[in-house]
């Protein structure tokens, strides 16, 4: 996992479509996603902590 898209794939493997219509409000929507997936035991912590590190890299972007 090394950008927007693959974490993108990562929901789509648990049926998660993120579309609010703002890019800033996707990728919020997708931390929460990933974090609930996470707090469910359905992530490994190393696919949470690598999502939730391009999240927050994207994030800044759009700030």
């Amino acid at each position: 996992m090394n950008n927007l898209y693959s974490v993108i794939l990562l929901l789509k493997r648990f049926g998660i479509y993120v579309y609010a219509g703002n890019r800033k409000d996707d990728i919020m929507l997708m931390q929460m996603e990933v974090k609930d997936l996470y707090d469910s035991g359905l992530l490994l912590q190393e696919d949470y902590l690598k999502a939730v590190l391009i999240l927050r890299q994207e994030v800044s972007k759009y700030t």
